[in-house]
């Protein structure tokens, strides 16, 4: 589990709210992610490659 990374870890990156991050990931599917039981998981690498097209930070 650690090239993944946690809903609320992302939140805190972008500076958005967890819900904001659980739409990216699950309506948009702007990022890759999995399912952990009943967790959802950012992959870091498809997480990084968003922010760096995106232009965010």
């Amino acid at each position: 589990m650690e090239n993944y990374i946690t809903i609320r870890q992302a939140a805190a990156i972008l500076g958005v709210s967890d819900s904001t991050i659980r739409n990216f990931l699950t309506k948009y599917h702007y990022f890759d992610g999995k399912r952990f039981g009943r967790q959802l998981r950012i992959d870091k690498k498809s997480f990084d490659k968003f922010i760096n097209q995106a232009d965010i930070l």
